[in-house]
């Protein structure tokens, strides 16, 4: 049986859909589930025995900032709140209904990358509850904010799995803010290593020393967290 993707469009959102291979036949416990930002481009190529699912943003600048931040001159409105609630609350639900997903938290995983990496790094402490793997890709903790956000919260208690990855070379090329965007990835993955105090959790964190802020690297370290992480 091939793969079986398709679209379906819900509450104004397209929804990217990859089934696996063996999908017809039934699984007791459900699949394990990656909701994936950005669409499907980081899931295209890739084969797994679980189920993605991309969500289209309408505006990602929107969707995906936690506040309100003018970067660059782009005005980022910070709806990320209420983008997480829809997520939680109204996406996963329907998916259910539609889908083998398994009920279990640590089977779904959320995924991003660069703002949608972002995206996905703040639901971990707004929605705990609701995902149990991670893959950050070139999370932008570059954001106005984000790692002050960071050392403000509590400690992770759950078996969090997350893999984090950043090119070396991100943010050299930029004139503004972003050329923090090394830096505060440092700090920002110190900073969630000592929050997480579970012994069953884990945090794989990888860079490239060529790696640069494209689709390319992308794309590449997303197929590596699928096959760590699943």
């Amino acid at each position: 049986m091939n793969v079986k993707t398709f679209k379906i469009h819900f509450q104004q959102h397209v929804i990217f859909v990859k089934l696996p291979k063996a999908y017809d036949e039934k699984k007791e416990n459900g699949y394990p589930l990656i909701l994936v930002q950005d669409g499907d481009a980081l899931f295209k190529d890739v084969e797994r025995d679980i189920i993605f699912v991309g969500v289209l943003p309408n505006n990602r600048n929107q969707e995906y900032s936690p506040w309100g931040a003018v970067v660059d001159g782009i005005n980022y409105r910070g709806e990320a709140d209420a983008y997480i609630l829809w997520m939680t609350k109204h996406l996963l639900p329907y998916l259910r209904k539609c889908f083998n997903i398994s009920q279990r938290t640590e089977d779904i995983g959320i995924a991003g990358a660069s703002l949608g990496g972002l995206l996905s790094l703040y639901t971990l402490f707004k929605s705990p509850e609701s995902f149990g793997r991670y893959i950050l890709i070139s999370p932008s903790v570059w954001y106005p904010g984000f790692v002050a956000f960071m050392k403000q919260q509590t400690i992770i208690k759950e078996d969090k799995q997350i893999y984090w990855y950043v090119g070396e070379l991100e943010g050299q090329q930029q004139l503004s803010i972003k050329q923090e965007m090394s830096v505060q990835t440092e700090l920002a993955v110190d900073i969630l290593s000592e929050l997480m105090i579970s012994e069953k959790a884990s945090l794989y964190y990888t860079t490239n020393k060529r790696g640069q802020h494209n689709v390319t690297y992308f794309k590449r370290y997303f197929a590596k967290a699928i096959k760590k992480l699943f």
